[in-house]
């Protein structure tokens, strides 16, 4: 097999054509990596916890500055995953519902790959027993 990765599984993948679409790719990418900070995860966590924050409010609950926790929240909104809305002085985040579809449409892509192949195998075991 040439080898094009380092990881067999993702020459499968390749070679398969499982990948959905670059578009699809490069958005479920932005938002791992987005999320992959625990302070911005924790930050996002409390935004769907609480329902709607200001960046005063979230401040409080970390041990970061609030210029810290308002970059965090603009890399949310930027991805797609909170948005804001303005009363008076006070700007308002909440969890935009959409922001995660990418990543569910990517697990739910994949969980019925491995569902069949995992279907598969056991066939393939129970025809080797007989």
């Amino acid at each position: 097999m040439l080898t094009i990765h380092k990881y067999p599984l993702i020459e499968i993948l390749i070679s398969q054509s499982l990948w959905i679409n670059m578009d699809q790719i490069h958005s479920t990418a932005t938002l791992f990596k987005t999320l992959g900070d625990p302070t911005r995860l924790g930050v996002f966590e409390l935004i769907l916890r609480e329902r709607r924050m200001t960046v005063g409010q979230l401040t409080g609950s970390f041990a970061v500055s609030q210029p810290a926790i308002s970059q965090h929240v603009k890399v949310l909104k930027e991805a797609g995953l909170v948005r804001e809305e303005k009363e008076g002085r006070n700007i308002w985040y909440s969890a935009d519902p959409g922001g995660l579809k990418p990543v569910s449409d990517w697990l739910a892509h994949y969980t019925r790959f491995w569902d069949e192949h995992f279907t598969a195998f056991e066939q393939l075991l129970k025809d080797m027993d007989q």
